[in-house]
């Protein structure tokens, strides 16, 4: 979330940063460091700077509450952006918001629930069967 984190993580040999919002001075100077950033947008305003600052990934956040239609809406103006789903996500909602456009989907707090990790290894199988 700030300069002095991009340098950290650049200091402890991280391969990307993750952010909630998107702050500028991140986005140039994880490109100056070479190390990739992904920013969180919930807006078209949001997209828009990411795509100024030459971004073509996003992280939509929350995208639980964002809901699956705003993926699909975002498409429209912005068709060729890639979009991480993250916040409240789940083996239950994944495969709607996959359906819906977004490129690639997080999940935090499912990983620790038990009943979860069977249809999470199921997802994955599915998507690997899909790209061969």
């Amino acid at each position: 979330m700030s300069t002095e984190q991009v340098h950290t993580a650049k200091e402890l040999g991280a391969a990307f940063t993750v952010a909630p919002g998107l702050d500028p001075e991140v986005v140039w100077l994880s490109a100056e460091l070479g190390v990739p950033h992904l920013p969180g947008a919930a807006t078209p305003s949001e997209i828009q700077q990411a795509h100024r600052l030459g971004l073509s990934w996003v992280k939509a956040f929350p995208a639980a509450e964002l809901g699956a239609g705003w993926f699909k809406a975002m498409h429209g103006p912005f068709p060729g952006l890639r979009m991480v789903a993250t916040g409240g996500m789940n083996a239950r909602n994944a495969p709607e918001f996959l359906a819906a456009g977004a490129t690639v989907v997080a999940v935090g707090s499912a990983l620790e629930d038990a009943e979860q990790l069977p249809e999470l290894a199921k997802l994955v199988e599915e998507a690997e069967v899909t790209k061969s």
